[in-house]
């Protein structure tokens, strides 16, 4: 997938309705594994993204558990495709792979809002 651009980025969180991050930064194991998971947490903290999705719910589960990385992302059409959330394991993905799962489909719902009229806000 080409690179959105940053202004383009920030102005598609609205699409996202939640963010939840999970991982265990300590697991002696897994501890380069979270870094995606890190990473995208501190990128999607930032005031643009604020500014553009103010209802935007961000969740942060630092855990002692030996789960793997994740991230759940719900959408705002309660449905994203396919009918769930984006829900990822990202101890084998990098924070680039993550953005562009998370920007393809917003981008669809955007393209689907703009077919049947709708708007986010």
């Amino acid at each position: 997938m080409n690179k959105v651009p940053k202004a383009r980025a920030a102005a598609l969180f609205k699409y996202v309705k939640s963010i939840n991050v999970s991982f265990n930064p300590s697991a002696t194991t897994r501890l380069a594994d979270t870094r995606s998971a890190r990473e995208f947490l501190t990128q999607i903290q930032s005031k643009k993204i604020a500014i553009s999705n103010p209802r935007l719910i961000i969740e942060t589960d630092v855990h002692a558990r030996a789960d793997r990385p994740q991230l759940d992302i719900a959408f705002v059409d309660d449905q994203g495709l396919g009918g769930e959330n984006l829900k990822l394991t990202t101890d084998e993905m990098v924070v680039d792979t993550i953005r562009a799962e998370l920007f393809q489909r917003c981008m669809a719902i955007e393209q689907d809002y703009d077919l049947k009229g709708k708007t986010v806000d």
